[in-house]
């Protein structure tokens, strides 16, 4: 009689010798699917040059397109382009390349760089600069050709690709690049796009860039795109990314502020003139060059951004201490007080009387330098402040996104899906 250790080692034998079994024949199974599709497709009945058949009821090739983003470059807002990584799917079905299979979903691997290849669609990306097709160890991409006739291609992309931007509301921006996928030679009565209804898109790197963060991404195909060869299906996807505006509002926002909140020192400096002209100017020279720097590193734009518009007000500022100071010397040239011998006591601080050395005493001069000074050590910190709240609502609390690289509905005929 066996016991339960006997019972229970018998048991795994068992088990043991139906999974080496099933291996092989599944090993077996493999290697002719294999053989098979490989003799379909070196046969002369087989042309990748020909578009697969139509099915029944089928007025045109349907393919469908998945996306995986494995990786965001760069966003170049000088260059107006972005550098991205994905992988390239596209599955659609070939009943040439249809083969008995007893393995559920079973399917066979060619790899692009082989001898014989199925026919594969010329998709391109629109707007693109240049691509690369990674290949290390070899060529990224392969064939997978199911059993029913199905062939799945996927390749590893580096794409750059143009995105006109708009720049008004920069650097409190978001910009939207489109990454269209269509066929440079074949029209909709050929083939039509679709995007895959199981698994569309995938964002699979990380969402944050240097000044950008990718927050969100829409799909969408276009029926029909109108060109002077024909009408040609497209699928696209559009990025959505948000300008980070730490690095601007530390390396610039925040020091100009601080140039304009310098220039009212003056105020505060009397009847020293020299030394009034002298710290605006200065200042007014820094912010110069601080815009000078920004300027230069951005996209030439004709148009008005929302950092030239607060560069802009912030100089004016600094402009109008200038011309106050400068108000303040003519005031006090036109009492005659700054002229020599005469020894000038604390002439806008305080009302002392004028003393020439040898002469009469002369009254002090009028106190209109002195009210100038007091209006505006209140008015220009309270209208720039006031600038700076008006400012931060209509740009920072209540952005808007505008979406303006997708082709007008009645031109291409294009709908964006959830």
């Amino acid at each position: 009689m066996l016991t339960c250790s006997e019972n229970s080692f018998g048991i795994k034998i068992s088990l043991f010798v139906i999974y080496v079994t099933f291996s092989s024949s599944s090993g077996e199974e493999l290697v002719e699917s294999h053989d098979e599709v490989t003799s379909i497709l070196s046969s002369d009945n087989y042309s990748r040059n020909l578009l697969p058949p139509l099915g029944q009821n089928e007025t045109s090739r349907k393919l469908f397109i998945n996306l995986g983003l494995r990786e965001i470059e760069t966003l170049d807002d000088k260059k107006m382009e972005l550098k991205a990584q994905f992988t390239l799917r596209q599955k659609w079905v070939d009943a040439r390349l249809q083969y008995e299979s007893q393995i559920t979903d079973g399917y066979v691997t060619v790899h692009a760089d082989s001898n014989h290849i199925p026919w594969m669609p010329d998709t391109f990306v629109n707007d693109e600069k240049e691509s690369t097709i990674h290949a290390t160890t070899r060529p990224n991409s392969y064939f997978r050709i199911y059993s029913n006739g199905t062939v799945l291609y996927s390749v590893r992309l580096s794409t750059t690709i143009s995105c006109p931007m708009d720049l008004r509301r920069f650097p409190f921006d978001e910009q939207n690049c489109e990454i269209r996928l269509a066929s440079y030679s074949y029209t909709v009565s050929a083939i039509e796009f679709f995007w895959d209804p199981s698994f569309s898109l995938e964002v699979i790197g990380s969402r944050h860039l240097t000044q950008f963060q990718l927050v969100g991404q829409t799909i969408g195909r276009c029926l029909t795109s109108h060109r002077a060869t024909g009408k040609y299906g497209s699928v696209f996807v559009v990025l959505n990314f948000q300008r980070q505006l730490g690095y601007y509002l530390i390396q610039y926002f925040i020091p100009i502020a601080m140039c304009v909140f310098l220039t009212w020192i003056s105020f505060w400096l009397g009847s020293a003139i020299e030394a009034r002209l002298s710290l605006t100017v200065t200042v007014l020279l820094t912010m110069s060059t601080q815009v000078s720097g920004m300027t230069g590193s951005m996209s030439q734009v004709s148009y008005t951004t929302a950092f030239s518009t607060f560069c802009g007000f912030s100089t004016t500022f600094a402009v109008l201490s200038i011309v106050q100071s400068a108000f303040i010397f003519t005031i006090l040239r036109r009492n005659q007080f700054h002229a020599n011998p005469i020894r000038v006591i604390d002439m806008i601080e305080s009302n002392r009387k004028v003393v020439e050395d040898g002469a009469e005493p002369r009254k002090a001069p009028p106190l209109t330098a002195i009210r100038v000074d007091q209006i505006s050590k209140i008015l220009f910190p309270t209208l720039y402040f006031l600038f700076i709240i008006t400012y931060s609502i209509a740009y920072y609390v209540y952005p808007t996104n505008q979406y303006t690289n997708m082709e007008d509905d009645s031109i291409g005929n294009c709908k964006r899906q959830p």
